[in-house]
């Protein structure tokens, strides 16, 4: 590689870098303006919020407030601890992962990709960075306030979306959002913590389908 190349490719890192480290601070002072308005238990609330992490597989259903209409069905498990990583959608497009090897597979085509080479880092935990990230999710939704009760806290925005949690584990139970014109309410349908139980019992399922070279040809998130 030329010696240019290299300092010009030097150049744009470091532009980048500062880009991110810029932003972060904008996000940081708006954190902190944010918190300002609260007292000191709505703030641990939020910081709790904010830093939780999911353990265990959980699964939500999307319905239409008018309509009753269910909108889309989404499961999700993680297990930092055995380095399990699993994404459902619609019961159609399945991507696991564990600490070497990263799996997706399409039910309806019936192929599946996998790498063992890859995919061999450690699920991280909730970093600072992350915790900024939902503080900026927060702050975009606009105005809050926080309803606590003995089993659930509730955070009610200016628009009428509104978040419910779980008082002792802070897992998201319900959502109610607008999208495209419609108003939407996201419920957790279940939750159960042998994460490894469906690794396990998904990862059987390609036994009888075509493994396809690249990856394009299956769709996930992870």
């Amino acid at each position: 590689m030329k010696k240019n190349t290299v300092i010009a490719l030097f150049i744009c890192l470091s532009l980048l870098v500062s880009c991110q480290n810029n932003e972060n601070k904008e996000i940081e002072e708006e954190k902190n303006e944010l918190l300002s308005q609260f007292n000191d238990e709505e703030k641990d609330i939020l910081d709790k919020i904010t830093s939780h992490q999911d353990q265990g597989f959980y699964t939500y259903i999307t319905t239409n407030l008018e309509s009753g209409e269910t909108i889309q069905k989404i499961s999700h498990g993680i297990d930092t601890d055995k380095n399990i990583l699993i994404d459902v959608e619609e019961e159609k497009i399945y991507a696991l992962r564990n600490k070497d090897t990263f799996t997706i597979f399409d039910t309806d085509k019936n192929i599946y990709y996998q790498d063992k080479k890859s995919q061999t880092n450690d699920i991280s935990k909730i970093t600072e960075e992350d915790q900024l990230r939902k503080y900026n999710e927060l702050i975009i939704k606009g105005g809050f306030k926080i309803v606590k009760d003995k089993d659930n806290i509730k955070l009610s925005f200016e628009d009428g979306s509104y978040d419910i949690y779980d008082s002792k584990n802070f897992d998201l139970l319900e959502s109610v959002f607008k999208a495209e014109g419609n108003k939407l309410i996201q419920k957790l349908d279940s939750k159960d913590t042998d994460v490894e139980k469906y690794y396990q019992d998904y990862i059987k399922m390609i036994e009888t389908m075509k493994r396809v070279d690249n990856r394009n040809e299956v769709t996930g998130k992870i």
